[in-house]
């Protein structure tokens, strides 16, 4: 069956291509690929234990030790490599890349090099699979370097078969960027539309990102027939499959474009981008003012004159678009910009002469019958920063606030450079601060603006107010040295239309009793205080003993932390925030349901909100389960024997205590001490008092922990015989006599509607 279908194809003179094995294109090398039968069985005893311990130092060892009673180390490696089942896909954590690097590193150590006649054998196998990091490996181990002559007609047959991917893989391994231009490597995939395989080979060679931007650049000159060249490359270089609608100025100075931005390479490195930039602005501005009139003079004027400063390469297509619209116009930017008449365009060179500029080109019909809003703020209310000591004052007082507007302006240049942040305005509810952010870029400011930045622009706690905030903030980074590291935190839209919801209810409702109001808190599962983590602003750490005392690990927020130190605290423990006042969570990372405000109402009405809202389930055995004072679970209970015992070695300690004070008080009136900064020898070893036995009866006032124990009223506990708690972390003794105890236990039974422990 399979002769006749072979008979078929043959018949149909359709070609065959048989590819042959890589062990017969590695025999035709010269390269011996048998081992003896020690090695092979080594080899499988290998494979078989690499499935199991996988990288060890065992297999380090048995493997350099065969290299080391091996004299042809590198052929065995080589061998070793197309045995293994890994082979083809030779990753970072397969045999054949382990045996490679204990290759390499034998190699260097022993100063030991590879033949030549194994070097392209290796390049055979290393380009066999597509493994880029095994690829460097192989080129480092084998040094294929030195015959870099035999592999670059390879590479560039790579090219012309269109295998641009694998081409760009050697060219980085082997560092042919002298040899392989830019243009030759990149071009085609160009042509085929690639970018992800274009950012691949330039984020691995950075040095060759400003050749090929550049080469792409010329492609963009108006003058350059761009499809011509386009054609007569891909006929060429054989190259099939061209998207041409890829290839016009647009596209194409949009992937110029995207590449200067993602490498951070100055748009006007490339000129005729810029060109082509400018001339496009400027034909916008021609259009708004000659066809929709909806552009001042004097804006028309200040952008005209930004842009042609910028580009003066641009002055005669500027010219040749204006002269359409408006001749005497163009005259008058002619003579502004010293054009040579020789150099005008035939149309303007009769009147050039004539033509005279004026100081003041507004006409009295833009300057008169306009009217203006009227700010009702008055002068003292508009503050300008512009020295660092009222950068400082601001920053001070930004940091007190909840919610500002922000606003950035900049002049537009069309793309053709990084815009400039020229003024920051920050609003509050009856001060507007404006930022001179030219005058403040410099680097003698840079702490100001980390400090600006750390202290308002990433305190979530601030609520930043304003149209187009993102923007605003892409170009403070990209402008502004100091705010290089900026994020975008505090800007929660839900947030803002919550406030502007509140702030329009108090206007219109009488205000009503404080309470704090969570909208869209999903329904939990009950969950038992063990499994709780809760940490609590520092405004409400008079409910912390509460908690503690029904079984919930509380901590208290520190006032050094910033909302987002909270949040990060809170991420890595798996804790619950309570709030005062309203919060919003700054990332996605750590959920809105997790921040439960409670406002600052009673105890027992803050205490049944976090109950009820996470669905806690207290039973009796939970309660006092943590330290009140330290947040520890160590916890022992005391019977009523252990507690009189304990009391009564608290008192005789505390009494001895008070023996050895007096003691001290009676020796200060020693003559011996008189002399105590003398030179005299007793001064080596001064007298010291011990009271007898204190060192043992002290240990039965100490925890397992070594921790001072620590009785408010021993003899009063003593009397009363009742059980009680001992925290072996921080040695607090609470018992039912407590009369701090009594109210926290009485309010938390009322709120869970548990009965009094007996």
């Amino acid at each position: 069956m399979e002769e006749s279908k072979m008979d078929s194809i043959i018949s149909k003179c359709q070609s065959i291509k048989i590819i042959p094995s890589l062990e017969d294109t590695l025999r035709s090398m010269g390269l011996n690929i048998e081992l003896d039968t020690n090695t092979q069985a080594w080899l499988e005893q290998v494979r078989i234990i690499w499935k199991t311990w996988k990288r060890s130092t065992a297999m380090e060892g048995s493997i350099e030790d065969l290299f080391r009673s091996r004299p042809d180390a590198f052929r065995v490696a080589l061998v070793f490599v197309i045995k293994c089942e890994e082979y083809k896909d030779c990753k970072p954590k397969s045999l054949p890349y382990f045996i490679m690097e204990i290759l390499m590193k034998y190699s260097r150590a022993h100063n030991i090099h590879a033949e030549d006649s194994l070097k392209m054998p290796a390049f055979h196998i290393a380009v066999y699979q597509r493994n880029q990091h095994f690829l460097n490996l192989m080129v480092k181990a084998y040094q294929i370097v030195t015959i870099k002559e035999s592999i670059i007609p390879m590479v560039k047959d790579m090219i012309k078969n269109e295998n641009s991917k694998q081409a760009s893989q050697v060219v980085i391994a082997m560092e042919l960027f002298d040899d392989i231009p830019v243009e030759d490597l990149l071009f085609p995939l160009v042509l085929l539309d690639k970018p992800n395989m274009i950012d691949d080979y330039l984020s691995e060679a950075p040095s060759q990102i400003t050749a090929f931007l550049l080469f792409l650049d010329k492609l963009l000159d108006r003058n350059f027939k761009m499809l011509d060249f386009v054609q007569d490359y891909a006929e060429k270089n054989n190259i099939g499959h061209v998207k041409y609608d890829k290839l016009h100025r647009k596209p194409l100075g949009k992937l110029v474009a995207r590449l200067c931005n993602k490498y951070n390479i100055p748009v006007e490195t490339c000129k005729n981008l810029s060109n082509n930039r400018t001339a496009s602005g400027l034909r916008y501005l021609v259009y708004r003012k000659y066809t929709e009139h909806n552009i001042t003079t004097s804006v028309w004027e200040d952008l005209v004159k930004d842009s042609l400063r910028q580009n003066s390469d641009s002055i005669h297509s500027f010219l040749d678009l204006l002269i359409d619209h408006d001749r005497t116009e163009a005259l008058k930017w002619a003579k502004y910009f010293n054009v040579p008449e020789t150099q005008l365009p035939l149309a303007l060179r009769g009147d050039f002469d004539a033509i005279v500029l004026e100081d003041n080109w507004d006409t009295e019909s833009e300057v008169t019958h306009q009217h203006f809003y009227k700010s009702p703020l008055t002068r003292e209310q508009i503050t300008i920063i512009e020295t660092s000591e009222q950068f400082y004052d601001l920053i001070s007082t930004l940091t007190h606030l909840d919610i500002v507007s922000l606003d950035c302006e900049w002049k537009p240049s069309f793309g053709t450079k990084q815009c400039q942040v020229a003024i920051i305005q920050l609003g509050t509810k009856d001060m507007v601060y404006l930022i001179d952010a030219i005058l403040l870029n410099k680097p003698e400011y840079t702490s100001f603006w980390c400090s600006f930045n750390k202290s308002f622009l990433e305190n979530a706690e601030i609520i930043k107010l304003g149209f187009g905030l993102e923007q605003d903030l892409r170009e403070m980074k990209a402008s502004i040295a100091g705010l290089s590291n900026i994020k975008q935190q505090g800007i929660d839209f839900e947030a803002i239309c919550n406030c502007i919801i509140d702030e329009g209810t108090k206007k219109t409702v009488k205000k009503p009793k404080a309470v704090c109001s969570q909208p869209h808190l999903p329904v939990f599962e009950a969950k038992s205080p063990a499994y709780m983590k809760i940490l609590v602003d520092m405004k409400l750490n008079n409910i912390i003993s509460y908690l503690r005392y029904c079984g919930i690990d509380t901590i208290s927020r520190s006032d050094s932390m910033l909302w987002h130190d909270v949040i990060n605290l809170a991420t890595s423990e798996d804790r619950l925030i309570i709030v005062s006042k309203p919060k919003n969570t700054p990332n996605n990372n750590f959920p809105q349901s997790s921040i439960l405000c409670i406002g600052k109402g009673p105890i027992t009405e803050q205490l049944h909100k976090i109950i009820n809202t996470y669905n806690v389930s207290i039973q009796q055995s939970d309660l006092m389960t943590v330290c009140l004072f330290c947040n520890s679970k160590d916890l022992r209970k005391l019977n009523c024997d252990q507690v009189q015992e304990l009391c009564k070695a608290y008192e005789a300690v505390s009494k001895e205590q008070l023996n050895t004070s007096n003691i001290r008080h009676e020796a200060d009136d020693d003559v011996d001490f008189g002399d105590f900064l003398s030179d005299s020898e007793g001064d080596e070893d001064p007298p010291q008092y011990q009271p007898r036995n204190t060192v043992t009866k002290n240990q039965s006032c100490k925890t397992s922990k070594g921790v001072q124990i620590v009785v408010d009223d021993a003899s009063k506990l003593c009397v009363s015989k009742k059980p009680a708690v001992l925290c072996e972390d921080c040695g607090s003794l609470c018992s039912d006599e407590d009369t701090v105890l009594k109210t926290i236990s009485e309010i938390v039974l009322k709120v869970t509607k548990l009965a009094q422990p007996t």
